[in-house]
C-alpha cells in the first residue's frame, strides 16, 4: 500500500501528531459542570439557613413609627427606631410638614421601616408603604427617613431615591456644605448635569452633595412643594431624558434644559456669598475625592485590560504570540496615556483630539517603517485555521472586545468616551501588521480605495437604505403595538444625549447653539474606529472559520456588548437591554453595507450620519409600546427588514462584480504563494 501523503488542508498543524489542538478542553468543561452541580447542591442545602421572610420577623413600635427588624443583626431595636424618628423629625421640619403624625394629617399614617435584606422587603404593610433601611449606616438611616417623609407627603408608595438622598444630605450639617461643594465643582467644570445627576448619583463623586445643592435650589425657588413634586415620581421616571423633561414640565413648569441652566447659575451666584474658608475646605475635599476616583478607575481599567490581554494571548498559537504581545502593548500604551492625561481635567477638547490622532499617526508610522522591504509571512496551517477550532476565533474576539471596552469605563466620567476609541485603531493596525501579516494589509479588512465620486454615491445609497430600513421598522412595529398618528421626518434628529454623559458638565441646548467642529470630528473619528475594529478586523477574522453569516451576527452581538455602558450607567435592565439590542441590530445593518458595497468606507460614513440623525424617518404614535416582550421584537424586525431592504437598494447603484467569497484555506494559501512569487520572485 502506498503511504498516505501528508495533508495540507485544514486540520492539526504538522508535527502535532494529529492531536486535538487543546486536549484539556473536555476535562475543563467536565470540571465546570461538576462545580455548577456542587454549587446548586450547596444552595439547596443552605436553604433553611437563608434569611427568613419579613413576615416572620419581630415588630418594634413606638409612638410615631414601626420597625420590622432582623433580630440576628439588631440587638437594640429601640435605639435604631429612636435614630430614625430623630431623622424623620428633622426632614419633616425642613419641608414644613407636621411631626409626629396626627389624626388629621390626611390619613398618611405611621411610617414603617424594614431593617433586613432589601430583597425581602415587602412593598406595603397594613396598607402603608414600607421603607427598607440599612441599620448600620447613618447615611442610609437619614436617606430612609427622607424617603418615608417624602412618600407620606406625596401620598405615594415610592419616592425618588435621588431626591431623598439630596434631602438627607441637606439636613446633615457635616462640613463641607453642599453649596460649597457644588461651587468647587463648578469652578473645575465638574458640576454634573441634571440628567446624569438624577440618574447616576450613586456613581458620581460627591453625588449626594450635588443633589443636596439641587434640592436646596428647588426649595428656594418653588418651596417645599417643589421638592415633594419631584419626589412624587416613580424612580423609573428618572431613567429617560424624555421622562425627566416631562417630569420637570409637570412638577415645576420648566423644561429640563432650562432647569439645568438655572441651577448652574444659582450655584455660581451662591458661591459669591460663601465664606472663603468654607470654599477652600470644599476644594480640598473635592481634590481628594477626584484623586481617589481617578486612581480607582485607572487601576480597574488596567486590571481588566491585563486579564483580557492574557486571555487573548492564550487563544493564539505560540508563533503568533510575540507579534500579538507587541500589538497589545501598543494598545495598552495608547490607552494608558489617555487614562493619565484625560483624567487630569487640564486638557481642552482640541488637545484631546490631537492626542488621539497622534497615537494613530505614530503607530502607523512605526509600522510603515518596520514593514518596509519585509517579505510577508505565509500563515501556516495551524490551530486557528482548523474548522473544529472556530470557537477559538470566537473566544479571541470576545477577549479583544473586553480589551477595547476597558478604557471606555475608565474614561467615562472624565471625557466623552469617543476619544477612548483611538487605541482601537492602534490595536487593529498593529494586529494586521504583526499578527495577521496579510499580503493585502488593510485592504483585507475592506479598506479598499474608492473614487471620491463613487464613494459619495455608495454612501448616499447606504444611508438611504439604512433610513428606509429604520423607517419601515418604525411603521410596522408601532402599527402592531401602538396607534400610529402620522409620518415623521427631520433633516436631522439629533438630541445631544452625550452632553449628559460623563463627568463633565455640558449644558443641554439645541444643536445649532453648541456645534463646534470638534464634535463632528469626534463622531467621524470614533465611528471609524468602531467600524475598523468590528466590521473590519473581527468580521475578517471570524469569517475564516464561522463563515460570513455566523461571523456577521457574532460581531454584531459583540458590538452590542461594546455599548453596554454607553450613557446608561449605572445599569438599569430595561433601557440597557434596549440599547444593547439596538447596537446589535445596527451592527448587522452596517455589516450588510460592507458586504454589498465591498468597502468599509461606506459603513464608516453612514455610521456617524446615523448617529447624528441625518435624514431621520419615522412615525408619530400614541402610547408607549416598549416593554420587555416588545423590545426584542422591534430589533428583530429591524434586522429582518435590513436583510430584505439593503441588498436590493445597493444593487441599484453597485452593479459591478460582487465581492469575492472567502476562498477555501488551500486555495487561499495558493493565492498568497502566487502573490508573493509575483511580488518578490
Amino acid at each position: 500500500m502506498k503511504p498516505r501523503p501528508e495533508s495540507t488542508g485544514p486540520g492539526p498543524s504538522p508535527g502535532t501528531g494529529g492531536r486535538p489542538p487543546h486536549p484539556g478542553v473536555v476535562p475543563t468543561l467536565r470540571t465546570v459542570a461538576v462545580l455548577v452541580i456542587a454549587l446548586a447542591a450547596l444552595v439547596l442545602a443552605l436553604g433553611p439557613l437563608l434569611p427568613r421572610p419579613s413576615a416572620e420577623w419581630p415588630l418594634h413600635s413606638d409612638a410615631s413609627l414601626d420597625l420590622v427588624y432582623d433580630p440576628a443583626r439588631i440587638r437594640d431595636p429601640a435605639a435604631v427606631a429612636a435614630d430614625l424618628e430623630a431623622n424623620v423629625r428633622v426632614v419633616s421640619a425642613y419641608l414644613d410638614l407636621p411631626w409626629p403624625p396626627t389624626p388629621d394629617d390626611g390619613g398618611l399614617g405611621r411610617p414603617v421601616f424594614f431593617a433586613g435584606p432589601p430583597r425581602l422587603a415587602p412593598r406595603e404593610r397594613d396598607g402603608r408603604p414600607v421603607v427598607a433601611v440599612h441599620p448600620d449606616s447613618p447615611t442610609a438611616r437619614r436617606e430612609a427617613a427622607a424617603v418615608a417623609v417624602l412618600t407620606r407627603a406625596a401620598g405615594t408608595s415610592r419616592a425618588s431615591p435621588a431626591i431623598a438622598a439630596g434631602l438627607a444630605r441637606l439636613v446633615d450639617r457635616t462640613p463641607p456644605s453642599p453649596d460649597a461643594v457644588a461651587a468647587a465643582l463648578a469652578e473645575r467644570g465638574r458640576l454634573a448635569s441634571l440628567p446624569q445627576l438624577l440618574r447616576w448619583w450613586p456613581s458620581l463623586p460627591l453625588g449626594r452633595e450635588q443633589l443636596a445643592s439641587f434640592a436646596s435650589y428647588v426649595r428656594d425657588r418653588w418651596g417645599p412643594e417643589g421638592v415633594v413634586s419631584l419626589a412624587r415620581q416613580s424612580p423609573d421616571a428618572f431613567r429617560q431624558m424624555s421622562s425627566l423633561d416631562r417630569l420637570c414640565q409637570a412638577g415645576l413648569g420648566v423644561s429640563l434644559a432650562q432647569l439645568d441652566r438655572d441651577w448652574t447659575a444659582w450655584v455660581l451666584a451662591r458661591a459669591e456669598g460663601l465664606d472663603p474658608a468654607e470654599l477652600e475646605e470644599a476644594r480640598r475635599a473635592l481634590a481628594g475625592e477626584l484623586d481617589r476616583v481617578r486612581l480607582t478607575v485607572i487601576l480597574l481599567t488596567a486590571a481588566v485590560m491585563a486579564a483580557a490581554a492574557a486571555a487573548a494571548l492564550a487563544f493564539l498559537p505560540r508563533r503568533h504570540r510575540p507579534g500579538a504581545a507587541a500589538a497589545l502593548a501598543a494598545f495598552a500604551a495608547a490607552a494608558g496615556l489617555e487614562l493619565v492625561l484625560f483624567t487630569s481635567g487640564d486638557l481642552p477638547l482640541w488637545a484631546k483630539s490631537i492626542v488621539a490622532a497622534s497615537e494613530v499617526g505614530l503607530i502607523a508610522g512605526v509600522l510603515a517603517v518596520a514593514s518596509r522591504g519585509r517579505r510577508p509571512e505565509l500563515p501556516a496551517p495551524g490551530r486557528l485555521a482548523d474548522k473544529p477550532a472556530s470557537w477559538l476565533h470566537l473566544a479571541l474576539a470576545v477577549a479583544l472586545t473586553l480589551l477595547v471596552v476597558a478604557p471606555r469605563f475608565g474614561l467615562y466620567f472624565y471625557c466623552r468616551e469617543i476619544w477612548a476609541k483611538a487605541p482601537m485603531i492602534v490595536l487593529v493596525l498593529a494586529l494586521v501588521w504583526w499578527v495577521e501579516r496579510e499580503p493585502g494589509g488593510l485592504r483585507s479588512l475592506g479598506l479598499r480605495p474608492v473614487a471620491p465620486g463613487r464613494l459619495l454615491i455608495l454612501a448616499a445609497a447606504g444611508l438611504a437604505a439604512f433610513r428606509l430600513t429604520t423607517g419601515l421598522t418604525e411603521l410596522v412595529f408601532h402599527g402592531l403595538f401602538a396607534r400610529v398618528t402620522g409620518p415623521a421626518f427631520a433633516w436631522f434628529f439629533y438630541e445631544p444625549w452625550w452632553r449628559a454623559v460623563g463627568f463633565n458638565h455640558y449644558p443641554l441646548a439645541p444643536w445649532p447653539a453648541w456645534f463646534p467642529v470638534v464634535d463632528v470630528w469626534d463622531f467621524f473619528f470614533g465611528n471609524f474606529a468602531e467600524e475598523l475594529f468590528f466590521r473590519g478586523y473581527l468580521l475578517f477574522r471570524l469569517q475564516r472559520t464561522l463563515g460570513w453569516w455566523k461571523a456577521l451576527f457574532a460581531q454584531a452581538f459583540l458590538f452590542g456588548l461594546f455599548h453596554v455602558n454607553y450613557d446608561l450607567f449605572p445599569f438599569h435592565p430595561l433601557p440597557m437591554t434596549m440599547y444593547v439590542l439596538m447596537a446589535t441590530a445596527f451592527g448587522v445593518l452596517m455589516g450588510l453595507l460592507l458586504r454589498h458595497t465591498g468597502t468599509l468606507l461606506v459603513p464608516a460614513l453612514v455610521h456617524p450620519f446615523a448617529n447624528l440623525g441625518v435624514l431621520w424617518v419615522g412615525v408619530s404614535y400614541a402610547g408607549s409600546p416598549f416593554t420587555w416582550t416588545t423590545i426584542p421584537v422591534y430589533y428583530l424586525l429591524q434586522t429582518v427588514l435590513g436583510l430584505a431592504v439593503i441588498p436590493p437598494v445597493l444593487a441599484l447603484v453597485n452593479r459591478g462584480p460582487r465581492p469575492p467569497r472567502p476562498a477555501a484555506p488551500r486555495r487561499r494559501r495558493q493565492a498568497r504563494e502566487e502573490w508573493v512569487e509575483a511580488r518578490y520572485g
